[in-house]
């Protein structure tokens, strides 16, 4: 069987899973009524229909008092460490992200963010550089409780591009599987690009492009990877004359 996309063929296949499915158990909660009140809100600050970046004071009074009702206080706090961290006060974000952590300590995403905000807070400091191996234990931390949780992935690869780091083989293996995680967000192609690069792979990073390019269907994006392939070429080019 085959489905057709923008004139393209994308061959594909159904499989019937019922008897290599594992067990698992169906329960449910009965969310209490002000539990239940905040729902409307957090399904927008996930879904982004919320700029956090206006401080809106609404938002932030909602949040607050959802903790101090014991509602849920590690995904408030954490929703108020974005907040603050939207709003460019790394120090509040850390404040929060560790009240996050204190309630869910294995939560893959506070430990990520945490990360986040100690990575912003080191670049403003200058401290950046020297933060790398604390920065690279949080997201391999996040990994572990997660190893499908794809912003540790890519982050924990993306320490890489700084300019005293080593791409290895280990890191293109972890920006990998975040693209594979992952295939519909052209972020962790053009990480795993640019990794790829850096190594001086340029046959498997101009690949990864070509695949860009021909699969593109947005006219900005389209020009945006040619643009990159071009400069991917020249860059090449260069370095062969180099050596």
């Amino acid at each position: 069987m085959r489905q057709y996309w923008l004139g393209r063929e994308l061959p594909y296949s159904a499989y019937d899973l019922t008897d290599v499915m594992p067990e698992f158990v169906v329960s449910e909660r009965r969310l209490p009524e002000a539990e239940a009140a905040l729902v409307p809100l957090e399904a927008r600050i996930l879904s982004g229909q919320i700029n956090l970046k206006r401080r809106e004071k609404k938002v932030a009074s909602a949040l607050a008092a959802a903790i101090e009702a014991g509602i849920r206080p590690g995904d408030f706090y954490y929703y108020l460490a974005r907040q603050a961290y939207e709003n460019e006060d790394w120090a509040s974000a850390l404040s929060y992200i560790e009240k996050s952590l204190a309630a869910m300590p294995q939560s893959a995403r506070s430990v990520a963010f945490k990360a986040d905000a100690i990575w912003m807070a080191a670049k403003e400091d200058g401290s950046f550089e020297d933060r790398i191996p604390e920065l690279r234990k949080l997201y391999a931390s996040a990994i572990r409780l997660d190893k499908r949780y794809v912003p540790a992935l890519m982050e924990y690869a993306r320490l890489a591009l700084s300019e005293e780091q080593d791409v290895t083989g280990g890191i293109l293996k972890v920006a990998k599987a975040a693209r594979m995680l992952a295939p519909q967000n052209d972020q962790t192609h053009r990480l795993e690009v640019r990794l790829l690069e850096k190594a001086g792979q340029y046959a498997e990073a101009k690949a990864r492009l070509q695949h860009l390019i021909e699969w593109s269907y947005d006219a900005d994006d389209y020009r945006d990877y040619q643009k990159q392939y071009d400069a991917l070429v020249e860059q090449e080019a260069g370095a062969s004359t180099a050596r």
